[in-house]
């Protein structure tokens, strides 16, 4: 079982995969700091759309577990922010659900701490914030373990007993 994280970029989609990923029946992929220092990596996660398959991505993964959260790259959301800032690039779009087919897909939407995702955000030299509209809200760096409460029963896993560690560990990565 696949899902899918889309996000726009330098608002910590990449953090939310490799999140989901550590629960139970997913690969636990690691994360690492990128060379800038100002961003994550989640290694295994990642399918960049230019320049392999689905499945032959998949190839570079060791893992034997029942679901995966991917995220794409290099078009995170689907759309091109110079050249399509608020269109879904339809082929784009129908080369990913098909050939990942995921059951769910994920939005991470900062509706907390949005000055220091926008100070991240320039300092990643991103461009203008698109307008989020029409995404499903799931606020967890808000400290509202309701929220990761609700994306657990999404993904249909248990609670992670150190869930508040990993969210405090990340506010502090960037904040």
């Amino acid at each position: 079982m696949n899902y899918l994280v889309l996000y726009q970029g330098g608002m910590a989609g990449t953090w939310l995969a490799w999140l989901i990923n550590q629960h139970d029946n997913f690969p636990k992929y690691p994360k690492h700091v990128k060379e800038s220092g100002l961003d994550i990596g989640c290694w295994g996660a990642d399918w960049e759309t230019e320049k392999e398959t689905f499945k032959e991505s998949r190839q570079h993964v060791i893992s034997n577990t029942k679901k995966d959260c991917i995220k794409i790259i290099p078009l995170h959301e689907l759309r091109d922010p110079i050249a399509m800032p608020h269109d879904i690039d339809r082929p784009l779009r129908d080369l990913v659900f098909s050939e990942v087919n995921p059951v769910k897909v994920i939005y991470p939407i900062v509706t907390t701490m949005r000055e220091e995702f926008i100070a991240r955000w320039n300092k990643l030299e991103l461009g203008s914030p698109v307008i989020e509209q029409g995404w499903t809200e799931w606020d967890w760096l808000s400290g509202d373990i309701w929220q990761y409460y609700k994306l657990c029963n999404e993904i249909e896993e248990e609670p992670l007993p150190n869930i508040q560690e990993l969210i405090n560990d990340y506010k502090k990565f960037f904040v």
